[in-house]
């Protein structure tokens, strides 16, 4: 019964570590692109302005995929349990 226990306990950790670290990656990514379309000042040092927002919001939309997937397969009983209300 223990062992099943700590596995349990193994397997939200890295459910959850990854949920924080994409999470994170998206804030940086939100809060860089917040930077480029708002401190036009800041970014005189990319060349491609357009680009760089382009990689931005796809940095953006893979951390949201993540988060979704997660969220969709790895929630709680109870979030389930709302889902099909």
């Amino acid at each position: 019964m223990r062992e099943v226990h700590l596995e349990f306990n193994m397997k939200d950790k890295y459910i959850t570590g990854i949920l924080n670290k994409y999470i994170g990656i998206k804030d940086i990514a939100i809060a860089d692109l917040s930077v480029y379309l708002d401190k036009p000042v800041g970014v005189g040092e990319h060349g491609d302005l357009g680009l760089e927002i382009e990689r931005k919001i796809k940095e953006i939309n893979k951390c949201d995929e993540v988060i979704d997937t997660i969220n969709r397969y790895f929630s709680t009983k109870q979030e389930d349990d709302s889902d099909t209300k």
